[in-house]
């Protein structure tokens, strides 16, 4: 009665009912104080008010002042009445202290958080900083001295209600402060809790995937992973475990080691089951939470399971999604002492994984599975040897054709990647062969940064054939590259020829020159890019045998010296096409084959006329003291005339194209110029040296 009068229209009944709540008050706090009243009295005064508080009248009130008279002595009865007097009423006052938890906070936090990041404030900081109000507040207090009285009898009882706060509390405080009372009872109690365990658990699962905010998720998954570490049987935390990792969505696709003999793997024929790998963020995220929390909970516990969660936890790493690739992040950095010892130590699964992923119809999947494979690769390399040929064909037939999706180009890497570091058992099967069409096919696409892509892992397994030595067939490897390459060149030089007053960044973002016609037959289709271009070549080179020097030489010098003297040339491009020419020229040597090679050095001249780039200006000295130290030597071993009996004369080259004084006038007045004019000491020092040079080679009538 004097609750229901504390609230009365007339202010001399609510002063009355004040004096008679306050009188109550101490009377009630008083009976229950075992220090001062006999137990059996604690415990009869514990039975009738402290549900009553905790009913409709009291802390169910719409009355602010009724609430807080309430929840003061449920409050303090509890800490001050001992275990076993309040043990009775507890399943009862338990859960009406935990929805109190939120119910009795300003309500216009619950505005302000709903409206975060219109005010510009970082929810999840206001969120943690709400939490941690509600843990210094007295019902807090009392929950904990609750937690210390309940037993494992009495928690059968409480444990229906708890579970229906977690599937429909509302509050953040709420839930969060139900998450940390089974956390504290199921550590404290541990297998006594094992009949309820089951139902709070599957409870908190579902939770975990359901709720919006990440501090109530992270409550969640702790109280979870404590359930399960110390409140249930080796069958439930197997469960537990396997779908935490099935969450993600992952699916292994069974790929047999692959050794020489062997016959090609049937990556065509492999396919997926989408059912469990479409699964929604949150989902994804829920495992890494709960697995993050069991790695903080208990090591033990998760080292046992450890060849099952880290595969897992390494490919979802890669994510595309932040919020996912963070969780799992935290449990592959915590859970695997080292990286690279792990990565070798789980290569067959993860390679397994990065399959199923690539069979997967999700493309965030695929670029997923291509960031895991390019990083297990560059560690892992001798590990996935065995299961690279499967992979390769998988990424083969992706690259090569279908759409072209935002973020393809990651198939690209991880192919290079793959290439680079497995190259010998790639070099078997598929075959070199295999490998670089697929990635010329795929440099004949219509997206730029795709043909790019495409040319960039095509040069990385160019170089790395070159670290093969003789196990590399150069023959094959030029037959295969040098039509596509050399082509885009010619067409590279056609496109600059047409406009010669347009600055050439147009022609340098072309498309496949001799590949396919792109993706839609209607359109034109460009030049493969310069840059690109010139550096696989430059690598295809170096991979060449003795006898098809002459081939490449004769193939490459009059393309090269047109670019070096097309207009307009961006100056990376033409550093590109001087450094091919540079290549060519160590590919020729000092025999006869440099006479072949004399053209470019009206290329080096024009580029060094028309650029003032520092670093241009160094690579074109630098070829062109090589091609003239290359001249001189091969005249003075006598091996300076070419195959048709003529002797090739610096004098007499291209004296059409260059004036009256034919090619070493034109090299001579620029090497002049450079001395004269030009201020870097290194230009200077170069340009005196082939000037020397150019003198010696004109006195000996080369």
């Amino acid at each position: 009665m004097g609750l229901r009068a504390v609230d009365d229209v007339k202010e001399s009944v609510r002063a009355a009912a004040g004096s008679l709540v306050r009188a109550l008050r101490g009377i009630s706090l008083r009976i229950m104080d075992l220090q001062q009243t006999p137990p059996a009295d604690v415990a009869g005064c514990c039975r009738i008010v402290l549900p009553l508080l905790a009913g409709s009248i009291g802390l169910g009130s719409s009355v602010d002042v009724v609430r807080g008279v309430s929840a003061d002595v449920i409050c303090t009865g509890l800490k001050t009445a001992g275990s076993a007097q309040v043990l009775p009423v507890l399943p009862a006052v338990v859960p009406v202290l935990l929805e109190a938890l939120s119910g009795m906070e300003d309500a216009r936090l619950n505005y302000v958080e709903q409206h975060a990041s219109a005010i510009g404030i970082d929810a999840e900081r206001l969120a943690a900083a709400r939490l941690a109000a509600a843990r210094a507040s007295s019902l807090t207090e009392a929950l904990d001295a609750a937690s210390r009285a309940l037993t494992a009898d009495a928690f059968g009882e409480l444990a229906p209600g708890l579970a229906a706060l977690i599937r429909r509390g509302v509050g953040l405080s709420t839930k969060a402060g139900t998450a940390r009372l089974i956390r504290s009872l199921a550590t404290r109690l541990g297998q006594d809790l094992k009949p309820a365990a089951p139902a709070l658990l599957k409870a908190l699962l579902a939770a975990v995937t359901s709720e919006s905010s990440m501090q109530v998720k992270r409550a969640y998954a702790g109280a979870a992973a404590t359930l399960m570490v110390r409140c249930v049987g080796d069958k439930r935390k197997d469960k537990f475990v396997t779908d935490a990792v099935a969450s993600y969505g992952a699916v292994a696709i069974s790929i047999s080691p692959w050794h020489r003999g062997d016959a090609a793997p049937a990556a065509a024929a492999m396919s997926v089951d989408e059912s469990s790998g479409s699964a929604e963020e949150a989902s994804r995220q829920s495992g890494g939470l709960l697995l993050r929390e069991l790695l903080k909970d208990s090591n033990d516990t998760f080292n046992k399971y450890a060849s099952q969660i880290l595969p897992v936890a390494f490919l979802a790493c890669h994510d595309e999604s932040s919020s996912v690739s963070g969780v799992w992040s935290m449990v592959w950095s915590e859970g695997s002492p080292s990286e690279p010892a792990a990565l070798r130590m789980f290569a067959p699964e993860l390679a397994g994984m990065i399959a199923g992923c690539m069979a997967s119809s999700s493309w965030d999947r695929k670029k997923a599975a291509a960031k895991a494979l390019l990083a297990v690769a560059d560690v892992a390399g001798e590990q996935l040897s065995p299961y690279s040929p499967a992979l390769a064909q998988l990424l083969l037939t992706e690259v090569s054709g279908g759409r072209l999706w935002e973020g393809k180009e990651l198939l690209l890497q991880a192919l290079g990647g793959l290439g680079a570091n497995c190259t010998a058992t790639l070099a078997q099967q598929p075959g070199t062969a295999v490998l670089l069409k697929g990635l010329l096919a795929a440099a004949g696409r219509q997206k730029s940064s795709y043909r790019a892509a495409a040319l960039a892992s095509l040069q990385k397994v160019l170089e790395a054939l070159q670290r093969l030595g003789g196990l590399a067939d150069g023959q094959a490897v030029w037959a295969v590259v040098s039509p596509t390459l050399l082509a885009a060149l010619q067409r590279q030089l056609e496109a600059a020829s047409k406009q010669p007053d347009k600055p050439a960044s147009a022609v340098e973002n072309g498309t496949g020159a001799t590949a396919r016609q792109g993706d839609n037959a209607n359109e034109e289709v460009k030049p493969l890019p310069l840059s690109e271009t010139c550096s696989c070549l430059s690598s295809a080179c170096k991979l060449l045998p003795v006898e098809l020097h002459g081939d490449a030489v004769s193939a490459a010098v009059p393309v090269l010296t047109g670019l070096m003297a097309a207009p307009g040339l961006p100056w990376a491009s033409w550093l590109a096409v001087v450094t091919l020419a540079s290549t060519v020229l160590d590919t020729a040597g000092n025999g006869p084959l440099v006479v072949a090679c004399i053209p470019l050095a009206a290329g080096l001249v024009h580029v060094l006329q028309h650029s003032t780039i520092s670093q241009l200006r160094l690579k074109c000295l630098e070829a062109l003291v090589k091609l003239l130290k290359a001249v001189e030597d091969a005249h003075a071993t006598n091996e300076f005339q070419t195959a048709n009996g003529q002797a090739g004369q610096l004098g007499s080259v291209n004296k059409g194209s260059t004036g009256p004084g034919g090619l070493s006038s034109l090299v001579s007045s620029c090497l002049a110029e450079i001395q004269a004019q030009d201020p870097a000491s290194a230009h200077k020092a170069l340009a005196t040296e082939a000037g020397q040079i150019l003198a010696r080679c004109l006195q000996q009538g080369v």
